[in-house]
């Protein structure tokens, strides 16, 4: 059992099988919540058995023990607010972790400034959607994610920067002309049947794309 933060209002359980995740919540997390982390269901309920906890953070995916969306009915039934945390999300999986009673899901991939809002709106009781979340619920057979062309993939990946880049920016981050990058979007929109570039990053979103290893930034 790793105990990260102290001297916080609120409580939260991570469960967790992989040792790093949890301890890359010390700094995530500790900033806000008093951080208890366990990896697996049986040190779960057993620490669920000695306190209260305000929220639980779940990895419905352990390597050890019984799991899956079973304990989120048994952690709502506690009074527990559950946000599930998984890299393995598919439309089915969380509709089960709604109707179960989940307050969130998120993925793995979610940003820190995202995670610790989602955790902040929850534990003041409003259940969040995130829009790749969403995204991924809505998406449609056949709606998967062509294989792309290793620049179309680096412009891709460029286009899904936060905050939003220019075509300028993206040239000279990608070392090419802006001709280019214009043929590389067009190129792009033409492979997810788009008009235009005007809806290029929610259509890349809705269709599950996740950055690869990115472009080091232009110093």
């Amino acid at each position: 059992m790793v105990f990260l933060g102290l001297d916080m209002q609120k409580r939260i359980l991570v469960v967790d099988d992989h040792p790093a995740i949890i301890l890359a919540m010390q700094y995530v997390l500790g900033k806000k919540f008093e951080v208890t982390g366990v990896l697996d269901s049986a040190n779960m309920l057993k620490c669920l058995q000695k306190q209260f906890y305000d929220l639980v953070l779940l990895d419905l995916d352990l390597s050890t023990g019984p799991n899956g969306v079973d304990f989120i009915r048994q952690l709502v039934a506690k009074k527990c607010r559950v946000v599930v945390f998984s890299g393995k999300l598919d439309a089915d999986l969380i509709r089960a972790c709604y109707l179960a009673g989940a307050a969130s899901v998120l993925d793995k991939t979610t940003s820190e400034a995202e995670l610790l809002g989602v955790l902040e709106a929850v534990n003041h009781g409003v259940r969040v959607t995130p829009e790749n979340v969403l995204a991924t619920f809505m998406r449609k057979p056949g709606d998967e994610m062509p294989n792309l062309p290793r620049r179309e993939m680096d412009f891709a990946n460029l286009c899904m920067e936060v905050p939003r880049l220019t075509k300028t920016e993206i040239a000279l981050r990608l070392g090419v002309s802006n001709s280019r990058v214009t043929r590389l979007c067009q190129a792009l929109c033409d492979r997810l049947h788009l008009h235009d570039d005007t809806d290029l990053v929610a259509e890349l979103k809705r269709r599950g794309y996740r950055p690869t290893a990115r472009l080091p930034k232009k110093k």
